[in-house]
C-alpha cells in the first residue's frame, strides 16, 4: 500500500499525539515497517490513540494490516480497532464482522 516504501507520503500520516522519550519525538509518519529505530508512539496521557492514514484522492482496499514494536524498547500495540471513513467530515465507521459486531485485532506477542 505504500507505508513502507514511502509511496504514502509523511504528511498522510496523522496521529492523535506524537510521543517524547529522551528529548526525542516519535512522529507518525515513523510507524512505517522496518524504519531503523524509529517508531510512532503516542504521550503517556493519550487515554484513545490513534493512528491515521490518509489514502486519498484515490480509494484502497486493504487486505491486512501489519504492526511492530520499538526496536530497542519494549513499546508495541497489543490490540486495535480498525475505522475508515470514505470522507472524514462524515464520520468514521468501525470494521465489522458478521453480523455488525466490532472485530478487535489482537497481537500476539514475542520477547526473544
Amino acid at each position: 500500500m505504500g507505508m513502507q516504501d514511502g509511496r504514502i507520503l509523511d504528511q498522510h500520516v496523522t496521529a492523535s499525539s506524537e510521543g517524547w522519550w529522551l528529548l526525542r519525538k516519535f512522529k507518525p509518519f515513523e510507524a512505517r515497517l522496518w524504519l531503523g529505530s524509529a517508531s510512532w508512539v503516542s504521550t503517556l496521557l493519550d487515554s484513545d490513540p490513534w493512528l491515521q492514514v490518509n489514502f486519498s484522492p484515490q480509494v484502497k482496499l486493504i487486505s491486512g494490516i501489519a504492526t511492530q514494536g520499538h526496536p530497542l524498547y519494549d513499546w508495541w500495540t497489543t490490540s486495535f480497532i480498525l475505522t475508515f471513513s470514505m470522507n472524514e467530515k462524515t464520520g468514521w465507521s468501525k470494521y465489522t464482522r458478521g453480523q455488525g459486531n466490532v472485530k478487535v485485532h489482537f497481537k500476539k506477542i514475542s520477547i526473544l
